[in-house]
Order: structure tokens, then C-alpha cells, then sequence
């Protein structure tokens, strides 16, 4: 999926890349053709409307170095016919012509005097010419377009390799933008694929097990409510086990502004939030072999959910319960520095590895590869979420001394 989205990427930008190169290429080429064009037929009327003799004296000065003209450098010559003496006189070019030439020069005036416009090209000899009528003659000014034909073909040849080059250059950029581009929603396609297997895993212990005490209750057709008893037991605690995972993941399923929407945000004394929230887990650490130590500083607020912050410390505070080695305390605080107001929880486990510290937010991750806890290992995603929600800021830190300490930072409400 991710190669198709990723070969349609690449297609799409180079068609458009090569659309605007295409577009822009025969812009400049419309533009250098028409600048060409323009040029060729100013030589023309600049030598039509001057002395024949000139454009002698403007070849002869170019031989020299000294250009008295801007198209002394062109191919041009002019032919005069003389309307009384039927003769047709030559400037331009060499004084002496030989017979193939005088051939070919009345060839090229006859085939011009056919032409019915003044100014146009001769095809047949590659020529531009513009004809005036003058005093009993007729003045041809010609224009050899094999300079024009010849800056035209250099001109395309140098085009196509620069073009041909930016091409090549572009693509290699789009792969390089592709790869960027797409990399979050490669990482988004992975994220799905293994939610998609994690929830199916998941999901197969709870329904194996509602199935299995199903089956033994229908065996015994005949037996009373009460003599089903645990059957029916196990089959009540893997439901809400079921309906636990699935209210979960309709949380990290909704969007942010779906959540922003729901959740209304107000100014709360996160001091009395924490306190009446972490007083019952003292009962909770007693069963369990724990102690609990927990230091709040008073007067302290912050804007928020209430609702999504009690979720947020009980799931740090349930945490830290669940994974603490008995007789170690469980260590909550809370206090203010600066402009922010600090919460964390600290137990004294097994020590989070920096390797498995990088997924501990990831949905259905959990540190003890055993399994040796019961949970989904969506309890620090949803955390996560219920942090980035008030634009808070988590960091963890675990080590053999310290414990493992997840700290929560918010900005004050003041």
C-alpha cells in the first residue's frame, strides 16, 4: 500500500514538474524564435530602407573589426532589377560571380517576384527577403536563414540537456521529498497494522474464555442459576475486561478536536484533585505489601479536564502499584517550579531498559515481556494522550537507585 501511495506520489509530482518544464520551455522557445524573427526582419527593413551601397561598406568595416551596423554580421545581400535596362544589379556579395551563381541569384528573383507578398521566405532557397518598389526598379533585400535555422537548433539542442539535467535533478529530489513526505503515514500504516493485530490478539483470550464457560453452562441445561455460579462469574469479568479495552480504544481512536470538543477545560486546583485521588490508593498499597508516601504542595492550578486529569494520575498511580516490588514505597508529588507545576510518580520495580523506555507510550506495550501483570498496555498511551491534550510534557527516568519516575509537567493557571 505504502509503495502505490508512494509510486502515485512520485508519478503525480513528476507529471506536474514535467507539465510546468514543458510549459516553461516552450515559452523560451516561442520568445527566442520571436526574438530571432523580430532581429532578422529588422536587418531587412534597416537595409531596405538605405542605400543598396551601404551594406558593402558595413561587410567591408566587419572584416576590420569596426561594425557600423548591428546587422553587419548577418548573411545579407540585396538585389536591384532595374525595370528600363532589365538588368539585375548585385550588392553584398562577391564582385566576381560566376555563372552557377548568376544562375542561382535569378532563380531566387524570379522565384521571389512570385511571391505575392512584400515580406516573406523562399523556401525552396531558405530565404527571408523584403521587396520595395522603388524609381523604376524593384529592391530585394535578402536575409539567409541558415544563421536563424542554425541559432534556433542550438538553441533546442542546449534546452533539451539543460532540461533533460533539471529533469534528472528534480526527480531525484522528488524521491528524496517523497521518501520525507510519506514517512509519517508509513509510520501511521505500520501503527494500524499492528493495532489491528495487538486488538485481535487481545481479544482472543476474553472471547476464548466467555466461549469456553458458555459451552459448560449449556452442557448442564438443567442446572440452576446459583450452580452456574463461576461460570457465570468468569464470563461477567472477561465482559468488562471486554468493555474496559473497548472504551479504551474509542479514546485514543477519537481525533484531538473530538476530544477538545468533549472535554471542557476549566480552571482547577490541581492540589485538591491530586490528594482526593491518591489518598485511596493507600488501602490499595497496604493490600499489596506497599507504603505509600506522597507529598502535594497546596494552592496549586492549572487549566484542564478534571476528569481526564483524576484518569491521568490514577493511571501513573495504578502503575506504579501494580509493577513496585513489595515492601518499597510508592513515592507521589507534587509541587511548583517557576511558571509550572511538576507531578511525579515513582515506584521501585524492575528498572525500564532505555530501549523499552522509547515504546512505554506506544498502545498495547508493556515493559515485562512475561506478561506477568494483567492490563492491555494501554494505560501510559492513554496518559500520553490525556498529556498532550493540556500541552503537557512527560519524561521518564528509571535506574536501580532512583526507581522509575515518570514526571509530568503543566503550565500553571495563574
Amino acid at each position: 500500500m505504502i509503495k502505490k501511495l508512494r509510486r502515485k506520489f512520485i508519478i503525480t509530482i513528476l507529471c506536474m514538474l514535467s507539465a510546468i518544464f514543458i510549459v516553461v520551455l516552450s515559452l523560451l522557445f516561442t520568445f527566442t524564435k520571436r526574438s530571432t524573427v523580430s532581429q532578422s526582419l529588422g536587418a531587412l527593413e534597416y537595409y531596405a530602407g538605405r542605400p543598396s551601397s551601404e551594406i558593402v561598406t558595413d561587410k567591408t568595416n566587419s572584416l576590420f573589426g569596426s561594425r557600423s551596423s548591428e546587422y553587419s554580421n548577418y548573411n545579407i545581400f540585396i538585389l536591384e532589377y532595374s525595370t528600363a535596362f532589365n538588368q539585375i544589379k548585385v550588392y553584398g556579395t562577391d564582385d566576381d560571380i560566376s555563372d552557377e551563381r548568376k544562375v542561382y541569384l535569378v532563380g531566387l528573383f524570379n522565384a521571389t517576384m512570385e511571391k505575392p507578398d512584400g515580406i516573406g521566405i523562399v523556401e525552396q532557397y531558405n530565404m527571408r527577403y523584403r521587396r520595395t518598389y522603388q524609381l523604376g526598379k524593384i529592391k530585394i533585400v535578402y536575409l539567409d536563414k541558415t544563421y536563424e535555422d542554425c541559432l534556433m537548433q542550438d538553441f533546442t539542442v542546449r534546452t533539451a540537456i539543460i532540461g533533460g539535467i533539471g529533469w534528472l535533478a528534480f526527480f531525484g529530489i522528488t524521491l528524496i521529498i517523497a521518501h520525507i513526505a510519506l514517512k509519517p503515514v508509513e509510520r501511521s500504516w505500520e501503527q494500524q497494522q499492528r493495532l489491528v493485530a495487538d486488538v485481535s490478539h487481545e481479544l482472543k483470550t476474553p472471547v476464548a474464555v466467555i466461549r469456553s464457560n458458555v459451552d459448560i453452562i449449556s452442557q448442564n441445561p438443567d442446572s440452576t442459576v446459583s450452580s452456574q455460579e463461576k461460570w457465570l462469574g468468569y464470563i461477567k469479568a472477561e465482559t468488562e475486561r471486554l468493555s474496559t479495552l473497548i472504551t479504551s480504544m474509542l479514546f485514543l481512536a477519537k481525533t484531538e478536536d473530538e476530544r477538545s470538543k468533549s472535554a471542557a477545560f476549566s480552571r482547577i486546583d490541581f492540589s485538591e484533585l491530586c490528594e482526593e485521588t491518591v489518598l485511596p490508593f493507600e488501602s490499595i498499597c497496604f493490600e499489596k505489601g506497599l507504603s505509600l508516601e506522597y507529598t502535594i504542595q497546596p494552592g496549586i492550578f492549572i487549566n484542564g479536564n478534571a476528569d481526564l486529569l483524576k484518569q491521568l494520575v490514577v493511571i501513573f498511580m495504578d502503575n506504579a502499584c501494580k509493577y513496585s516490588d513489595p515492601n518499597k514505597p510508592v513515592i507521589f508529588s507534587l509541587s511548583e517550579k517557576q511558571e509550572l507545576a511538576v507531578m511525579s510518580v515513582t515506584d521501585y520495580g524492575k528498572v525500564i531498559v532505555p530501549e523499552e523506555a522509547k515504546h512505554i507510550f506506544e498502545r498495547f506495550y508493556r515493559a515485562d515481556s512475561a506478561r506477568s501483570h494483567s492490563g492491555y498496555g494501554l494505560g501510559l498511551s492513554i496518559a500520553k494522550t490525556i498529556i498532550d491534550a493540556h500541552g503537557a510534557k512527560v519524561s521518564l527516568a528509571s535506574g536501580n537507585e532512583n526507581g522509575t519516575v515518570f514526571t509530568c509537567t503543566f503550565k500553571k493557571d495563574k
